[in-house]
């Protein structure tokens, strides 16, 4: 049986010599719970023509294989029909626009406010009813986050979104150091009320100039934090969510303990410099057809950083010092205290189980916080 499935060329990922970051990104994203495009080096001949290596990647839509949201139809105009499923993005606006509406508040950084829009729906298929009831959700959650009551666990932003989702996001982005993070392909998503109901953030997308691969706003320095980057000659801010959530201890230890855990397997250097030496080794032959294809190996592509590998030893060489750099500074400044006091509660703090991969077939595995391993006999 032939299953049909949507898929999309993602780019030959020409600014990125490993060939690799996109699919580390949405690897990893996998492999702490969540669904990611799934992806497939493949070796493009188009018309009797070489054209080199590309990634076969699935569009981010609403699907039970994919984000797994209600599907919304033009009957659902009320109650908890209306209430989801949605799939929303911070992103440019060229090209396709996909309607939508600015945020509240200014960005912490200056600049124009963040434009959110519509993904799912498309835009000419939302209903007036159905936009203006998420545009109300998310102004409240904003509303909640600015307000001086925010941290309340009831009232306040935890009201409206999905923690734990929001720090893996974090996370993800911060290791990578995407200069696009938060404020560029950035997708988050809704479902019903009675499946749960609260925005979560993803899926992942778009990370062939992270993982220090960009000479420009910081990108190639293995230290500070990508949300607060100050992007002078942007009309793309990184919205004030994200200053505001690591201002509550609540938020801030959360993160500690799950980057703690984090490290000790699925984000451990370890485990990253192993996952990039098997993925070069299944490119090995052929990266040698791609580079004689196009000998930009030891040449400027915008926007690499110097100094430029001349070898592709050299590049994935490049990308394993980086991710070192990179994971010794988070180890010494993610915010945080990771304690069962700092969580709140013992069912607070259970919440960060986490169980990958998900969905599995034969065997799963579940990822404790460090503090809750003892609770596991």
């Amino acid at each position: 049986m032939v299953r049909e499935f949507e898929i999309i060329f993602q780019n030959a990922n020409y600014t990125d010599k490993s060939f690799m970051r996109n699919v580390l990104s949405v690897d990893r994203s996998r492999a702490m719970g969540y669904y990611a495009s799934r992806t497939q080096f493949c070796e493009v001949i188009l018309n009797g023509r070489y054209i080199g290596i590309y990634v076969f990647m699935e569009k981010i839509k609403r699907d039970a294989g994919r984000v797994d949201i209600a599907k919304l139809t033009p009957a659902d105009t009320s109650g908890d029909d209306l209430t989801g499923g949605y799939i929303l993005k911070i992103d440019k606006t060229t090209g396709a626009p996909g309607g939508g509406w600015t945020t509240l508040y200014n960005p912490p950084t200056g600049g124009p406010k963040p434009e959110i829009q519509f993904e799912y729906p498309e835009v000419s298929d939302i209903l007036p009813v159905q936009a203006q009831y998420i545009k109300s959700y998310c102004d409240s959650f904003e509303i909640a986050l600015n307000g001086s009551n925010f941290m309340n666990p009831a009232t306040g932003y935890r009201h409206f979104i999905d923690v734990t989702s929001w720090v893996d996001y974090f996370i993800l982005n911060e290791f990578s150091k995407s200069v696009d993070g938060y404020r560029i392909s950035s997708f988050f998503y809704k479902d019903k009320n009675s499946n749960g109901g609260l925005m979560k953030m993803g899926p992942v997308w778009d990370y062939d100039i992270a993982w220090g691969n960009a000479d420009y706003n910081d990108g190639d320095v293995p230290s500070g934090y990508a949300y607060q980057y100050v992007h002078p000659s942007s009309g793309q801010q990184v919205p004030f969510w994200w200053n505001k959530l690591l201002q509550d201890p609540y938020f801030r230890n959360t993160l500690r303990c799950r980057w703690d855990d984090l490290r000790a397997n699925i984000l451990s250097t370890t485990v990253l410099h192993n996952w990039i030496d098997s993925v070069g080794l299944y490119l090995e032959e052929s990266q040698i057809r791609n580079f004689e294809r196009w000998p930009i190996l030891g040449v400027y592509v915008w926007p690499n950083p110097s100094p430029i590998p001349t070898d592709y030893t050299g590049v994935k060489q490049e990308l394993k010092n980086w991710i070192t750099n990179r994971s010794n500074w988070l180890d010494a400044n993610i915010p945080g205290i990771c304690s069962l006091a700092g969580l709140g509660n013992l069912n607070e703090a259970r919440t960060n189980v986490i169980a990958y991969p998900n969905p599995a077939s034969e065997s799963t595995w579940l990822l404790l916080p460090e503090n809750l391993k003892g609770l596991a006999n």
